[in-house]
């Protein structure tokens, strides 16, 4: 892993902890991993393994893509902090065939939770 991937993968971390107002403490409990070694990622000092970063996105209820990728709109979905305006953006750029597909799948979700 190079210096800039590390550097955006420790920031990205830190980044979503805070979004979720979860403390190193709370990271800690769930993976284990201590306090110290979380905080240098997130600043920069230390690379996570593989294994490791598994553990922090897991903790964190995101997948990995978020933290590679970075990508917001996979941020949102992922972490459960949708709003209507975050919705829209979602589904901004999608095509006329793609929001009837969603259309239906948010219909067919109605209609099964309604016959439990």
């Amino acid at each position: 892993m190079n210096t800039e991937d590390k550097t955006l993968i420790g920031k990205r971390i830190r980044e979503q902890r805070k979004k979720l107002d979860l403390t190193l403490e709370d990271i800690y409990k769930s993976t284990g991993l201590s306090k110290a070694y979380i905080s240098n990622i997130e600043k920069e000092v230390k690379a996570p393994s593989l294994i490791t970063f598994i553990r922090i996105t897991n903790s964190l209820n995101i997948s990995s893509n978020c933290i590679l990728k970075n990508d917001d709109k996979l941020n949102k979905l992922q972490s459960g902090s949708l709003t209507s305006n975050s919705i829209h953006e979602l589904i901004s750029d999608l095509d006329s065939k793609e929001l009837t597909l969603i259309i239906d799948i948010i219909q067919s979700v109605i209609k099964n939770r309604s016959i439990k």
